[in-house]
């Protein structure tokens, strides 16, 4: 990868093991996207008014790949929210951002180019998920079936489904956009993308909201007592994702990207250890040092 995709996903690595430790720590729920969402998007408006009168190039092609994001990205924070209510920062994250590297690599494997992956690349994204494995467990004797045939385990996988999805569509989708506006400087590309997608993920959230009486009753909630914290996390999200839709542009092939993003499990853990509190044992800090070689293979080659 080049030192600049590289630089952004590390920045964004951190806005996005911040966003989860806040999302753990305050119970954040789909309505508290889907509020937050919609504040932030608000306050964007102006910007993206102007931006997109300079590019007006956007096509249904691009708003049908945002809309399919925006899907993805609607069942990831739903995953994601509901991972965190039956399991901690620490067990959960690792899970939830690893088993997309697997996806990923299975499409690329049998839609995609597989030859533009390095082998070493892929040892280390092997890598990478096999300490995140490792990590929620306390002894070796842990690595059974029956412990991830739970209810956090159900909603790690509608997570990671969310995930692989939105990254494999978004790399085509970005590429897409900027390919139809020549003209126009990538940031801003990434920024009417990810504005966007925003808006429809807050709208897909907001009918899942509506989907139960008693997330109906969260919803009104969320917005009495805790819209200021919901914009704030909002704002991280869409922080932490802008540079990877730009580092999707410098790379030859998404699964890079995806495998390197793992560079925020680390500080998850060193964020749930220290901060929040959550208990860790040895095999948990071998588990660490797996993931941190994958990522500096991942890095090199």
């Amino acid at each position: 990868m080049t030192s600049s995709a590289i630089f952004l996903i590390l920045f964004s690595t951190l806005l996005h093991a911040a966003w989860n430790m806040y999302s753990r720590k305050f119970r954040a729920t789909s309505s508290s996207f889907a509020i937050g969402g919609f504040a932030v998007s608000t306050l964007l408006l102006p910007f993206y008014l102007y931006f997109i009168a300079l590019m007006p190039d956007i096509r249904y092609e691009n708003i049908l790949l945002i809309v399919l994001s925006s899907l993805f990205q609607a069942c990831y924070f739903f995953g994601v929210v509901n991972a965190y209510k039956y399991g901690n920062l620490s067990l959960s994250y690792p899970l939830l951002r690893s088993i997309p590297i697997l996806m990923v690599l299975i499409y690329v494997w049998v839609f995609g180019n597989i030859k533009t992956v390095s082998n070493i690349a892929i040892i280390s994204s092997l890598l990478i998920v096999l300490g995140c494995i490792l990590l929620p467990m306390r002894h070796l004797k842990d690595l059974k079936l029956e412990n991830y045939a739970n209810k956090m385990f159900v909603f790690v996988l509608i997570a990671a489904l969310g995930t692989a999805g939105y990254s494999i569509v978004d790399s085509l989708g970005v590429k897409l956009l900027a390919a139809n506006s020549p003209h126009v400087h990538i940031t801003m590309v990434a920024f009417n993308y990810i504005y966007l997608q925003l808006l429809f993920t807050s709208f897909f959230l907001t009918v899942i909201s509506m989907s139960k009486k008693s997330y109906r009753t969260e919803f009104v909630t969320v917005i009495k007592q805790q819209k200021l914290l919901c914009t704030g996390i909002s704002v991280m999200t869409m922080l932490s994702y802008a540079p990877i839709l730009v580092a999707m542009t410098l790379v030859t092939n998404v699964s890079y990207v995806v495998a390197f993003r793992q560079a925020s499990i680390p500080i998850a853990f060193l964020l749930g250890v220290f901060i929040l509190k959550e208990m860790n044992y040895s095999i948990r800090w071998l588990a660490v040092l797996l993931i941190v070689i994958g990522l500096v293979m991942n890095a090199i080659y």
